[in-house]
């Protein structure tokens, strides 16, 4: 249940991505790793010098709302629980109700304190993919597979929200993480000043599809690493288990498809319904506000881009599963192809043994000859066990040798070596052409022009070529040090003239034949000064 409270100003601050807070018992805030929410989302990396995670951590901004929720105890006992519900809920305020633990008599308990219909209230467990209804002004959306199930009502009252259920399982390892990253979207995670659940309970909507998304794109993130490590494994020694498991990483991509296609078809439901409650016929005030409205809209956004995403690493992970069974038909083809060698040699070998034994040739030399056969197809066999097992061998190391060679990461140290040197190298560049040009104005006499520099070119637009863009930019800074040097009265000899100024243009080089341009040239030239 949700109240207000006094603001608290000793929690505002950047944390890192990897760490969320948790608020105790006596009100503070205990700070703890975050596994889900440091890998779900994954940062962008930049090929500058700013990639250094070291120096520049992903950072996020958290604050606490100007109202914080006001936590009671926890409830137990359908007394208690009809009790809680039955208060009357303040005016402009509103109460958020969390069930953990999906139990018959507490939902029948809710459902009555609630006013709602037992048996309608009881449907909506019964769904297993995502979903929404509207109905009588009452709203109830199931946003999540059987894991965690979220049951929202809303409706009546002086605001357009007053009352606000959710029901999740009693995993402790499930619901407390999710109910926290859940504030860390409307609450505490977000810079917006606007996006706060005591001001608008309906962005609780907001909270909720974006925990989901974030959860979705965790375990989809999960698999791929999990499917890299498969990969990897299966290289070295394909096996059946290997194949099994690209079979459970199929089997669990396609689960997460129906569920972000379930997702998307309820958002977008529930968007519709918004829709029509901010028409201009609806006279009831709407139960999701023209920011919640916002914030649905872009989650769509997100919603698509996961649901393009999974085909293809579905088709990646088929593709795998298939990669790994033509490798394990591959070793078992060989096996089987030594095993019919082994076979056809032993078959000989088997007689002469048998015709040795019984000292049938011991009178004559065809058991000497006969011997130097069966040492001879021994010796075969032996052969053609080194060749089949060289040859797997050899196909081992080339498999691991097609592996991409794991990418080097420049550290900080590298990066600014390289930046520095670019830095000195473009310095002496713009050196070099500043005396050039100083030179160059030197040479020249009042009212006329000289060439800087000139290109031939079949296109005559000269910021389509980078090299003659940059000496021109720096004939432009040029000029701009001495007009200023010329305004100032600061005259050298020999390099700047304040009876003349300069200027700076762009001239077609025309060919002979058609008087078409083949080029451009840059022209310095001075002319008397007003």
């Amino acid at each position: 249940m949700e109240t207000k409270q006094a603001p608290s100003d000793n929690v505002n601050g950047y944390l890192t991505r990897d760490v969320k807070r948790i608020r105790q018992a006596d009100g503070s805030w205990k700070f703890v790793k975050d596994v889900v929410n440091g890998t779900a989302d994954i940062p962008y990396d930049p090929p500058g010098p700013f990639g250094d995670r070291r120096y520049f951590p992903d950072v996020e901004f958290h604050r606490e709302s100007g109202l914080p929720p006001n936590w009671h105890r926890e409830l137990v006992g359908s007394a208690e629980i009809a009790e809680a519900i039955a208060e009357p809920v303040p005016a402009k305020s509103w109460r958020w109700i969390h069930c953990t633990g999906l139990h018959g008599p507490t939902l029948e308990v809710v459902a009555k304190a609630a006013g709602w219909d037992p048996r309608k209230f009881a449907g909506v467990f019964t769904w297993t993919r995502p979903s929404m209804e509207f109905a009588k002004g009452l709203l109830l959306t199931h946003f999540i597979n059987q894991s965690i199930r979220f049951f929202t009502w809303q409706g009546g009252g002086s605001d357009p929200v007053n009352t606000f259920i959710t029901c999740a399982t009693a995993d402790p390892s499930t619901s407390p993480n999710f109910m926290e990253r859940l504030f860390d979207f409307v609450d505490r995670g977000c810079s917006r000043p606007e996006v706060i659940i005591s001001k608008d309970p309906s962005l609780m909507y907001y909270g909720l599809v974006r925990a989901i998304i974030m959860d979705l794109r965790y375990e989809v993130r999960t698999i791929h690493v999990d499917m890299e490590k498969k990969y990897n494994k299966m290289m070295s020694q394909p096996s059946r288990g290997n194949l099994a498991e690209f079979h459970a990483l199929q089997t669990t991509l396609i689960n997460l498809t129906l569920d972000t296609t379930g997702l998307r078809l309820a958002v977008a439901s529930l968007n519709a319904v918004a829709e029509k409650m901010h028409g201009p016929d609806q006279k009831e005030i709407p139960l999701l506000s023209q920011e919640t409205r916002d914030r649905l809209l872009d989650q769509m956004g997100l919603i698509r881009l996961l649901e393009n995403e999974l085909p293809f690493i579905i088709n990646r992970a088929e593709n795998m599963g298939n990669w790994t069974f033509n490798m394990f038909a591959f070793d078992n083809n060989n096996l089987l192809q030594l095993i019919a060698v082994a076979t056809i040699l032993s078959l000989p070998v088997t007689i002469v043994t048998g015709i040795l034994g019984i000292n049938w040739f011991d009178s004559c030399r065809i058991g000497l000859i006969l011997g130097i056969i069966g040492g001879a197809v021994f010796i075969l066999f032996v052969l053609f066990f080194w060749y089949f097992m060289s040859r797997h061998i050899d196909w081992q190391k080339s498999s691991r040798a097609n592996q991409p060679p794991p990418q080097h990461v420049q550290t900080m140290a590298e990066r600014r070596t390289w930046a520095a040197a670019e830095d000195q190298s473009r310095n002496l560049e713009n050196m070099r052409i500043n005396e050039e040009l100083s030179q160059l104005y030197a040479s020249i006499s009042d009212g006329t022009e000289a060439i800087i520099w000139q290109v031939y070119t079949r296109d005559a637009n000269l910021l389509s070529h980078t090299w003659l863009q940059d000496k021109y930019r720096n004939a432009k800074t040029f000029l701009a040090a001495q007009r200023h040097s010329l305004s100032g009265h600061h005259l050298t000899q020999g390099l700047c003239r304040h009876s003349t100024g300069l200027g700076l243009r762009v001239v077609p080089v025309r060919g002979k034949i058609g008087h078409k341009p083949v080029g451009v040239k840059v022209v310095l030239y001075t002319r008397p000064l007003a």
